[in-house]
């Protein structure tokens, strides 16, 4: 490679071969060789991080390499570095040619706003020092409720307690007590069908324990926040990562709510830590502030979360008799199961558009809370900013149900009006959309199905892992088929990569499967697109503001996808085609030094040059 103007972290370190003895390219490609690692992970440090010195690199033995091995290797690099270049180039090329159909050439996003503080306002008053903690939009929701009249989180609780990590190997399929975990909370309603069940022998049924009418539940990992009341008594209990709260001196739906809206959750999101999973601990949630809301305003707000709660239970029981209707057409025949529907609902009624009717005025009452709660805070003058699109309610949260300020940012809205220059499509319209599993670590092991997670997810294809999965377990599992695209929707969202070829391996429920259904649009086109700042944008809009991101598959679904000419998207596909062969080739090469240099340590050097040579 040629000489660059670089500086390199603290965690990496230079090493420059005297030359006289052998080259660089040699030297890369034993170290990358199974005797190179051998000694490395044999010198390395073990700890909960394992840690190479450069002292201990200097005790490392480099085998002595014939000049006409070193000379063949050097050149495969150079070809293999060079291939690497092209496919960069094809897929500049590529991304250019889109941008450039999309009109997206001299789009670029406004600039966030910085707060600045001093460092006595800062570090010596919190003791933290990354700028997520400073930004603005915390003060002005604190300076907003603060202005209102507040108290601690901790004198509206009379009481609360914590769950217990139960193994999954516990877990029983019937005539157990349901556990309920952060993904049996979703926009303020508890879903416990589906929850897992715990053996009632391995539990204790006191009152103290199992949830009852009016609890309130907290998240305190992941998606931190995630808040519900127990609309009725139930025999079900929490895991560790569950906060449960008897409050006092405050409506406890009331209470859900602010605690699940933006001025609960983004005090939490300001101290949560953790890096790819966010956690937050009890006494940090007792901690944050709780406007004190008037008892008239308090009622009015819970009157429109019970019309949602009964919109939501309407919902439920027509979906409940469409289950069993199904149900009845197995079990008996299909007439049994139309005259149960019959008997059941209107004949005339469209059950679906009644279904998508209640959940949406449950939504919408639900938004019609949380607008009361801000309005009666006063949180709405801190939309008005510069850098943001001042909209009406009718526009803003009675569609979306967000009212973050940085959801309404203008950059989104240039965006989508260039995008409208465009055919365009939902991604759902476009593709079937497919997830697959999260194991648990307690499945991981050391052979086995290869368990693809994020982190080995590139744009460029997959990384290797060494995660495996017992094959016995996870056999029915879905695979990544030929030109399956897989997208990332948790932790760094938005990766898609299409797959070249079928692969027996195995994804983390973190990882979409994408298979195109409509001839208007190439796989590869639409790879590119999904990794473009078409996309990128919306993935950011949909899921920004945490530690950790989330890009909920309903929201996925609704993406805008431009679909240009047949003909530009065959242009496209060839340059990726081109780059992706390329990085094959590429990365064939450079296996095939490592190989060479491992001949010529076990089998001598003339073997290693035939090698070469073949």
């Amino acid at each position: 490679m040629e000489d660059t103007d670089y500086i390199f972290a603290s965690y990496l370190y230079r090493i420059v071969p005297d030359l006289e003895k052998i080259n660089s390219e040699t030297l890369v490609a034993f170290l990358n060789s199974k005797y190179g690692r051998e000694q490395i992970n044999k010198q390395s440090m073990q700890s909960n991080q394992v840690n190479f010195s450069p002292a201990k690199f200097r005790k490392i033995s480099i085998p002595k390499i014939c000049t006409r091995i070193q000379y063949t290797i050097a050149k495969m690099y150079s070809t293999a570095y060079t291939n690497i270049e092209n496919a960069n180039n094809k897929y500049s090329q590529a991304e250019n040619l889109l941008i450039s159909e999309l009109g997206l050439e001299n789009f670029s996003p406004s600039k966030e706003k910085v707060s600045i503080k001093t460092l006595k306002e800062s570090f010596l008053k919190t003791g933290r020092l990354d700028s997520e903690y400073y930004q603005p939009k915390y003060d002005e929701i604190l300076n907003k409720i603060t202005k209102y009249g507040c108290s601690e989180f901790t004198n509206f609780v009379d009481s609360y307690t914590t769950g217990y990590p139960y193994s999954s190997d516990s877990y029983v399929e019937k005539d157990g007590i349901a556990l309920i975990k952060i993904s049996n909370i979703n926009n303020f309603k508890l879903d416990i069908s589906s929850a897992s069940l715990i053996p009632k022998k391995d539990i204790d049924l006191s009152a103290e324990n199992v949830v009852q009418k009016n609890d309130i539940l907290v998240s305190m990992s992941g998606t931190i926040g995630n808040s519900c009341i127990v609309q009725e008594d139930i025999k079900a209990v929490v895991n560790q990562r569950i906060m449960k709260i008897k409050s006092k001196n405050i409506n406890p739906v009331v209470f859900s709510l602010i605690i699940n809206s933006m001025i609960g959750k983004n005090q939490l999101e300001r101290i949560q830590t953790g890096g790819v999973q966010a956690n937050i601990s009890p006494k940090d949630i007792l901690k944050i502030q709780i406007p004190c809301i008037k008892t008239s305003v308090q009622d009015e707000i819970a009157s429109y979360i019970k019309q949602s709660m009964e919109y939501s239970k309407k919902a439920k029981e027509l979906l409940n008799i469409s289950t069993k209707a199904v149900e009845i057409a197995i079990d008996k025949d299909e007439q049994t199961a139309h005259n149960f529907l019959d008997r059941q609902t209107d004949r005339q009624t469209d059950r679906q558009t009644l279904i998508a009717y209640y959940n949406e005025q449950a939504n919408y009452y639900i938004n019609l809370a949380i607008f009361r709660l801000y309005e009666e805070i006063g949180l709405f003058d801190s939309l008005k900013s510069a850098n943001y699109i001042v909209k009406n309610l009718k526009d803003t949260f009675a569609v979306s149900g967000r009212l973050d300020s940085e959801y309404y940012q203008e950059k989104y809205d240039r965006l989508f009006e260039k995008l409208s220059d465009n055919n365009c499509d939902k991604l759902s319209n476009l593709v079937t959309i497919k997830k697959s599993i999260e194991p648990g670590s307690e499945s991981y092991q050391t052979k086995g199905i290869p368990f693809i997670r994020v982190q080995d997810l590139t744009k460029f294809g997959l990384t290797d892992t060494s995660v495996y999965l017992p094959e016995n377990e996870f056999k029915d599992c879905i695979r990544p088929k030929k030109d399956t695209i897989l997208l990332s929707k948790d932790g760094t969202v938005g990766i898609a990569y299409k797959m070249n070829k079928d692969e027996d391996i195995i994804t983390s429920s973190a990882i979409l499967h994408l298979d195109v259904k409509d001839k208007r649009v190439l796989p590869d086109y639409l790879t590119l697109v999904l990794n473009s700042i078409a996309i990128n944008m919306q993935a950011e809009k949909d899921a920004g503001g945490s530690i950790i991101n989330h890009w909920k598959k309903s929201e996925i679904e609704n993406v805008i996808i431009p679909i240009i000419a047949k003909e530009k998207q065959e242009q496209i596909s060839k340059l990726l085609i081109e780059s992706e062969n390329l990085r094959i080739e590429s990365k064939s090469i450079l296996e095939k030094a490592v190989k060479a240099v491992e001949m010529a340590i076990e089998y001598g050097e003339d073997k290693a040059i035939a090698y070469l040579n073949s």
